[in-house]
């Protein structure tokens, strides 16, 4: 993931924690490396909402969530490469 990022909220993995964040979704390395549509979608299966801030990727994609960064109970947050891209 190389520029901009995008957080989408909606309303299962691989366990990021105690919290109920797991891994919901990887889209990578697209037939067309042209588009930038790769993805990662987290979930949020617990019954809180979690603060994700200073939470990161190292590793593949690089990004630290911000201050405020709040993923709710039962909702869905993507990183994302451009926006316009993987909404489409």
């Amino acid at each position: 993931f190389r520029n901009s990022l995008c957080y989408i909220i909606g309303g299962i993995g691989v366990n990021l924690g105690d919290r109920g964040i797991v891994i919901n979704e990887i889209h990578s390395n697209p037939d067309d490396e042209m588009e930038l549509v790769e993805f990662v979608e987290l979930y949020n299966a617990g019954g809180q909402d979690v603060d994700l801030a200073g939470w990161y990727f190292d590793d593949g994609l690089t990004h630290t969530f911000a201050p405020g960064t709040i993923l709710p109970a039962g909702e869905y947050l993507v990183v994302c490469e451009n926006p316009d891209h993987v909404q489409d």
